[in-house]
């Protein structure tokens, strides 16, 4: 294949063409799809059942990430290879290796690859195209000894090296890389054909190293399609370009005709002539400076006895002034040490005074470390606790993932993944856990999210799917993300699909932590109390918490070691008192498509919820209970925007099949207010 000049009128360079064909015929093949290059997915590509006579491949702007797929074992004859635009950034030093000793031309242009190691150990190549990727160095070359044409424009190289071994190379084309000096072909004995366009060279010593080459015939500084080197803009360039290397027949795109050879001669000399006249002139210049010089010289000399004469008298003045400054300085000390004794005295009594200042401020700031010291004890207690809860939490993902053969949820196929705070689904859960708590908010603050794990289970997923999609003439479900908050072995029951007891689910997670979602109560993992003065009560709420459960408020400035932002709690005062506690939540999807609803004048309690579970229908799903809004949209004062009202699922636990738990969450807020 002949390769485009690159020139000043010729079209830009377009990528080589390759060809897909079989052992009679040529077919173009369709991009294909699928990420991996696999021997069935080739041969659907080639519509051939026998692989070993395919000659030619090519595959373009697709999405081909890998080519250890086995799609080239077959390909005992391939002789060309382009994958151009797939998304390729590395191949294995191994992928080629069934080709290595038929493949003679390799196009794996407009990728990410960033070295030539891994490609090159191809014995019979004379074609290599690695333009417009990402390569940094040439290397590798020792692999291809036939080498002829290599395309490597489009780059970051910034130094032409690693040639020596590519010693039958007749066509190099590296330009818009970052090359600012020419160097490394010496050994390119038999390169015809140099493309440096779009580069930093700016040096007329780079031409002088071109003229070593005894087969160079075409090279380019300057190009339409990739622009020009700062040399071409120097005055004389192409004069002096065709004076050194005298080999070239075209230079930048255009031909050199024996005329413009003797005419670029004539001007590189007309132009040595005029500077060596210039230099001359310097010279006649430079004696007549020199002679100014020494006149200047002389008639210095004549009046430095004048000057000796004036410097004598000057310093007898000079003399006569000093003394009368030393008499004057010694009336000045004197005067100084009365102002300084004078001064010490004042001195002496101001420190007095500041020691006096400096004795109380110290009592002071004493005082208020020790109000420090109590807080930062109250702080690390609370701490402690928080990560007693998170220990127990970890203990419950654990024991879901992990559970042997023969325990209770052992033989299930549960999988565990944290959800780290610096990741987007993080972001993503907290955005739509702070929305779920809108509605319902009133005057406390939104419930902050700590720690958060998904956890899936592959028998729940699939009941739930098959609940909300179980074929023609079945009733649409709407699917709607809720939340329950219970303890450690609740949660274990509900992600095993072992629920023993009717539960709650609810649209705003506050109102979950406030209510609770199972018959015990259990919905607080972690509270403190602390005063202004940062004294912290811890006491153990006994059956109506779980183990290391304390009650109580925690002052503003502790919040943050639950991940609270203390700045957030507006009209709260510094060092007042601020309701705190930790739950453990559980975020369902559900699909209910059958359920009743009830209107109540207002929200449920725990006290409600026994009476309103006997209410769900025999029927039906669930029971969805709405309360003042009824459900309807509501206006709220900020941003005069209207949402839906919050309402709460009843749930049977033997119809518990629409309820898909799907995370296991440790969130911290205001105490709810009973």
């Amino acid at each position: 294949m002949s390769s485009p000049q690159s020139s000043r009128g010729s079209p830009h360079p377009p990528a080589p063409a390759a060809k897909s064909s079989g052992g009679s015929g040529k077919k173009k093949l369709a991009p294909p799809k699928r990420t991996q290059l696999t021997e069935e997915h080739l041969k659907k590509l080639m519509e051939l059942d026998d692989l070993s006579m395919v000659e030619d491949i090519e595959i373009l702007f697709s999405t081909v990430t890998d080519l250890n797929g086995g799609g080239l074992v077959k390909c005992k004859s391939l002789r060309s290879l382009a994958l151009i635009d797939t998304a390729l950034l590395d191949i294995s030093p191994n992928t080629l290796l069934p080709v290595s000793q038929t493949l003679e031309r390799l196009n794996l242009s407009q990728q990410g690859i960033t070295r030539m190691l891994n490609v090159l150990n191809l014995p019979v190549l004379r074609e290599l195209y690695l333009q417009e990727n990402a390569i940094t160095r040439i290397e590798g070359l020792s692999g291809c000894p036939r080498l002829q044409r290599l395309w490597l424009y489009g780059n970051k190289i910034s130094k032409i090296d690693g040639l020596q071994p590519a010693g039958e190379l007749r066509e190099l084309w590296l330009q818009q890389n970052k090359i600012s000096r020419v160097g490394g072909l010496e050994a390119l004995v038999h390169l015809e054909n140099l493309g440096l366009a779009g580069n930093k060279i700016s040096d007329y010593k780079d031409l002088q190293r071109l003229g070593l080459l005894p087969s160079l015939k075409k090279v380019s500084f300057d190009d339409i399609h990739f622009g020009s080197c700062p040399l071409t803009r120097l005055e004389g360039y192409r004069n002096f370009a065709l004076s050194s290397l005298k080999q070239v027949t075209h230079l930048d795109g255009l031909e050199v005709t024996s005329g413009d050879r003797a005419a670029a001669e004539d001007a590189f000399m007309e132009s040595i002539l005029k500077f060596n006249n210039k230099m001359e002139e310097l010279n006649r210049e430079g004696m007549r400076e020199v002679q100014a010089i020494e006149a200047r010289h002389t008639r210095t000399k004549s009046h430095g006895d004048a000057l000796r004469e004036e410097m004598i008298q000057a310093f007898d003045m000079l003399e006569k002034l000093v003394k009368e400054g030393l008499k004057n300085l010694h009336n000045e000390h004197e005067r100084q040490v009365r102002v300084r004794k004078q001064n010490q005295m004042a001195l002496e009594s101001s420190l007095m005074n500041i020691a006096t200042g400096f004795a109380e401020e110290i009592e002071k700031q004493l005082e208020e470390e020790k109000k420090m010291e109590t807080n930062e004890d109250a702080a690390f207690a609370i701490l402690e606790a928080r990560t007693v809860a998170e220990r127990d939490q970890e203990m419950l993902i654990s024991s879901l993932q992990y559970s042997p053969p023969g325990e209770a949820g052992g033989d299930l196929r549960i999988a565990c993944q944290f959800i780290g705070d610096h990741l987007p689904d993080f972001a993503f859960q907290m955005s739509g856990f702070h929305s779920a708590q809108e509605a319902g908010a009133g005057d406390r603050d939104k419930l902050t999210l700590m720690k958060c794990y998904r956890i899936y289970n592959e028998e729940l997923t699939r009941d739930f799917t098959e609940q909300y999609n179980d074929g023609e003439g079945a009733r649409e479900a709407k699917v709607t993300t809720m939340w329950m908050c219970c303890g450690i072995e609740d949660a274990a029951k509900i992600f095993r699909g072992a629920i023993d007891d009717d539960f709650v689910l609810f649209s705003d997670p506050m109102m979950a932590s406030e209510v609770g979602s199972f018959k015990n109560g259990i919905r607080g993992v972690l509270s403190g109390a602390a005063d202004a003065e940062g004294e912290v009560d811890f006491e153990t709420m006994g059956e109506n918490g779980v183990s290391n459960t304390m009650a109580g408020i925690v002052s503003k400035p502790l919040r943050k070691v639950v991940g609270e932002k203390v700045g957030e709690v507006e009209g709260v005062r510094e060092g007042a008192e601020v309701p705190f506690a930790a739950f453990y939540m559980v975020q369902c999807r559900v699909a209910v498509s059958l359920f009743s609803t009830i209107n109540v004048e207002e929200r449920p309690t725990d006290k409600d919820l026994k009476g309103l579970k006997a209410q769900i229908p025999k029927s039906a799903q669930a029971l969805k209970v709405t309360w003042g809004g009824g459900g309807q949209e509501v206006e709220v004062e900020e941003g005069q925007t209207s949402r839906k009202a919050p309402f709460m699922y009843l749930v049977k636990k033997n119809r518990s099949a629409h309820v898909l738990p799907e995370y296991h969450l440790l969130v911290a807020g205001e105490t709810p207010q009973e």
